[in-house]
């Protein structure tokens, strides 16, 4: 496979640039012919092209969504989700697939797909592909979005799997210099103070609009971070979201050696608490009665798996009504950890790491959490602290950029201001009712949940060579690079390509959330053989060619889902569809291929910055389990001059037991 296409690779090395250039002048015959865009033309950088078509209004799709990095015209507001055409996802789907298979199998994928869509020719003409397409367009011209509740409902609310070490995602803040109980109070009544400030930021509508290039991103996650929450129910959950709330809460919660509390951050008047008022109510109310642990820990539950705890929370509800709607209403929780033991040889960051996304197991601090709410702060004894948050209301970029505000404040010290003299509740101890059938659901979950947590290996390292700086002077993605450095690890390790999810973001479009830029592709697939395997290691001129490729079809790939074309979405779309007409499956979705390519063995996400989607302000390391058993979940950081990395593995698996080798292959 990779032998033959050896000289149509160096080929096309040797040409990209030529080819770039014919696309950027077409593009500007085009924009001279076309009504449509009434622009000054601007010459630009061509590095952005994206190379696929499809004709919108006569103008080819892969020129028209290019226009941002080449001419100057009206930035554009977040629009309603597209449907990408039914033979550019299939043919996607054959593309994607080589690289997984060995020959026999490519030739048997290449016999369901050789409909360029499904068997023979009728997915794509008049068959069952045809139908389902029909149906979908129709759905989206309906709705401005017609991805966004389905992928919810598929991706997270209809699992019955565990949120803690799950999708529930982890988020470090940089070393504070503080210790025991003071500096913890101090620290404490800091993030509040910060965190109730950008809240009032999003209430009053005083968010910095948010771009990319120049297109606008939609907001309205925004309004889902603060008072949020997740309901366990059977089937499927459901989201309380904060932003509906009327009234809207005044207070938090937080959770201390499994006791909680309400403690009211706003007064009657709309202020914010003072730093000494909340320190206040910390040194007299809550760290004095919540010294001992709770035995049976109803926050324990939230660590189980969904039906389980919606077992015992209709039935806890009913018991403790006041205790829950004071949890679930409030604007975040905030989890006063204890100093955490047992662990061995691991480092402060890896630490810090696994604390933020399942506290250590019950001994240490798993009992401190409620994993349904959307925002935690974890607070820690001595200088660590950060954030773990529940994915399905809302994704990393606006927690990154509440997170990226707060370091702001500690930066420049300010947390100022006079104590506020409006009406506010008392701070009040949550209690909870357990009777004795429940006690025990709390200590299998504790003993089920320790296995969990024990098992999984979280390593956090800085890469201090270089970082998003060096490969940009040569022309060439970071991020492309980045994701080309995992696949080379993973190949030395397994021998075998890996079927890859990196997370990026559609909130182009409006009620937006995440689309997968899917590798390995073609050019990352040869890449790595060569590197690897290749009987007669390329020169390094090649090899650079090779990088060069590589790195550019990722970063074109990453466009086309950024703009909408995402192979794996319209799939999901369409397999919905047939299930809600009560269809068969289709063969594309039962076949080997694409079964493979969907049990994802490394899941990566960039942690971005709001702006740029380009690295945070911070040192802001994130982490989240492996969506696979025998998987990776990589989370990255990207700074001028170096690189952050989170690796996350099962230590139980044969195959992927070091999450510190993976980093060390790359």
């Amino acid at each position: 496979m990779f032998r033959s296409a050896k000289s149509e690779l160096r080929w096309t090395c040797e040409t990209v640039e030529h080819l770039q250039q014919q696309l950027y002048w077409r593009a500007a015959k085009l924009l001279e012919k076309s009504s449509a865009l009434n622009a000054r033309f601007v010459p630009r950088s061509v590095s952005s092209a994206v190379y696929y078509s499809t004709d919108r209004n006569g103008i080819d799709v892969q020129l028209y969504l290019q226009l941002s990095a080449m001419i100057n015209i009206e930035e554009r507001t977040p629009s309603k989700y597209p449907v990408p055409t039914l033979r550019h996802s299939v043919d996607k789907f054959v593309k994607y697939a080589r690289p997984l298979q060995s020959d026999n199998e490519y030739h048997r994928t290449l016999s369901v797909s050789d409909f360029t869509l499904l068997i023979a020719n009728e997915f794509l003409e008049g068959g069952e592909g045809e139908k389902l397409q029909n149906i979908l367009e129709e759905k989206a011209m309906k709705m401005e979005n017609w991805l966004t509740p389905w992928f919810i409902d598929e991706t997270y609310l209809k699992s019955r799997n565990r949120l803690a070490a799950g999708t529930n995602t982890a988020m470090m803040f940089p070393k504070w210099n503080f210790t025991g109980q003071e500096g913890q109070i101090d620290v404490t009544a800091k993030i509040i103070h910060a965190a109730a400030k950008f809240y009032r930021k999003i209430m009053n509508n005083e968010l910095t609009q948010e771009k990319l290039g120049r297109f606008m991103l939609d907001m309205r996650q925004y309004n889902h971070l603060f008072g949020s929450t997740r309901i366990p129910c059977h089937e499927k959950d459901i989201i309380k979201y904060g932003g509906t709330l009327n009234p809207q809460p005044r207070h938090i919660v937080i959770i201390r050696n499994g006791h909680l509390f309400s403690l009211s951050v706003f007064d009657s008047n709309g202020r914010i608490r003072s730093i000494n008022q909340l320190k206040n109510e910390l040194n007299t109310v809550i760290y004095p009665k919540s010294e001992e642990a709770v035995e049976f820990p109803v926050s324990m539950l939230t660590a189980a798996d969904r039906d389980v705890w919606a077992d015992a929370y209709k039935s806890l509800k009913e018991l403790n009504p006041g205790s829950f709607k004071a949890v679930e209403d409030s604007l975040f929780v905030l989890c006063l950890d204890r100093e955490a033991n047992g662990f061995y040889g691991v480092s402060e960051l890896d630490l810090q790491a696994m604390q933020c996304l399942h506290g250590g197991g019950s001994q240490n601090n798993s009992c401190n959490r409620w994993f349904d709410k959307t925002l935690q702060f974890i607070i820690g004894s001595d200088e660590f602290c950060g954030v773990n948050f529940e994915h399905s209301s809302i994704d990393a970029a606006p927690v990154a950029t509440m997170m990226d505000y707060i370091c702001d404040h500690f930066d420049l010290d300010s947390f100022g201001g006079e104590d506020v003299t409006g009406e506010l509740a008392p701070t009040n101890a949550l209690s909870f009712t357990v009777p004795q059938d429940f006690q025990e659901v709390i200590m299998k979950t504790k003993r089920k949940f320790d296995e969990i947590a024990n098992d999984i290996e979280v390593k956090v390292l800085t890469f201090d060579r270089f970082g998003k700086a060096f490969p940009r002077h040569y022309g060439i993605s970071p991020d492309g690079l980045t994701q080309l450095a995992m696949q080379l690890a993973y190949y030395r390790i397994h021998r075998k390509q890996p079927p890859t999810n990196q997370a990026t973001t559609l909130r182009q479009f409006l009620d937006g959330r995440t689309g997968t830029v899917r590798l390995p592709n073609f050019y990352t697939s040869m890449f790595t053989y060569e590197m690897t395997d290749a009987e007669e290691r390329p020169n390094d001129r090649d090899l650079v060619h090779m990088m060069q490729v590589a790195t550019q079809q990722h970063k074109n790939d990453k466009l086309q889902t950024i703009n909408g074309m995402s192979m794996d979405r319209h799939l999901l779309g369409l397999l919905l569809v047939a299930k809600e007409l009560g269809q068969a499956t289709p063969e594309i979705f039962t076949c080997a291929a694409y079964k493979k390519m969907m049990h994802y063995t490394i899941l990566s996400t960039q942690v971005c910055h709001f702006s740029t989607y380009l690295g945070t302000r911070h040192f802001l390391p994130m982490c989240c389990a492996p969506s696979e058993y025998d998987g990776y979940n990589v989370c990255y950081n990207p700074q001028e001059e170096e690189m952050h990395f989170a690796v996350a593995t099962y230590k139980s698996c044969s195959k992927t037991f070091s999450s510190y080798r993976f980093v060390r292959s790359s």
